[in-house]
């Protein structure tokens, strides 16, 4: 989502790992989240959920919601009360809604971007809002914009942008970044299971996305010297430490501590000293 109000993140999105997602706005009352995931948990299909929480709203005539349940169910309804344009649309397993927008070419914009893109799901939602942007967007203009992503154990992606110029811009920077430290952790659990290769795959996924990210560069030297790479290892460690001194005590630590393994005829002064 992406609107022109503050910290759009802690009002609209609701995602349950498992169960589905709600994206309550207009005047977003937060009671939707709750009421349709549990309605959805406990066996109702989107639209059913959607309707009970409806009914239980005095104010559904301000409101526009959105839900899609685990079971590729999906339903919406904007208020009577919504101000213009406003409009959503229904799609298999997704919903797309806007109010307060700039033209009424906004949500079937979304829609079409959202079915023609593909990859993982955060990157067609994200196409989905710059599409809505790109249709005029919301008619006061932008300053906040949030994505959240569920599985079906965890939430796989969690960003808010909560004040910011190109707030859409902002976000997709941020889902970049999301990309690589989730391969940094895939890469931190590999090392930690002795999956030595699989460590160093993931971390250069990350090294891909966000080159000179310090703590990144440090996991790819650990992994590096899992894989018996030791020069390359050195190379990234002395690296470190001269763009910022205070890594060697971080890793001199680390070596005293037993958890930074180096070779038996290598000691932490020469590896880390040319």
């Amino acid at each position: 989502m992406q609107t022109c109000d503050f910290a759009v993140g802690t009002v609209v999105p609701w995602a349950r790992p498992g169960v589905g997602a709600v994206a309550t706005q207009a005047f977003g009352e937060p009671a939707y989240g709750r009421r349709v995931l549990d309605a959805i948990e406990q066996g109702a299909d989107a639209a059913t959920a959607l309707a009970a929480a409806r009914s239980a709203d005095p104010d559904a005539a301000l409101r526009q919601v959105g839900v899609v349940s685990r079971d590729g169910s999906a339903g919406a309804f904007s208020g009577a009360l919504c101000i213009d344009h406003a409009g959503h649309h229904v799609g298999d397993g997704y919903a797309v809604q806007a109010n307060m927008a700039a033209s009424p070419g906004v949500w079937p914009a979304m829609a079409e971007a959202f079915e023609s893109s593909g990859g993982p799901l955060a990157g067609r939602l994200a196409a989905a809002l710059h599409a809505g942007q790109a249709a005029g967007g919301d008619a006061r203009g932008a300053m906040s914009a949030a994505l959240l992503v569920a599985d079906d154990t965890s939430t796989v992606v969690d960003l808010r942008v909560d004040d910011h110029p190109e707030p859409l811009v902002e976000l997709t920077r941020l889902l970049r970044s999301n990309d690589a430290f989730r391969a940094y952790s895939r890469a931190r659990d590999a090392l930690f299971a002795g999956q030595s290769a699989e460590a160093l795959a993931e971390i250069e996924r990350a090294v891909t996305i966000r080159p000179d990210d310090e703590n990144i560069r440090f996991l790819r030297a650990g992994a590096l010297l899992f894989n018996n790479r030791v020069a390359a290892a050195q190379s990234e460690i002395r690296a470190l430490i001269a763009r910022r001194p205070a890594w060697q005590t971080i890793i001199e630590s680390l070596a005293s501590k037993g958890l930074l393994a180096l070779p038996p005829d290598l000691d932490v002064d020469s590896f880390l000293r040319p």
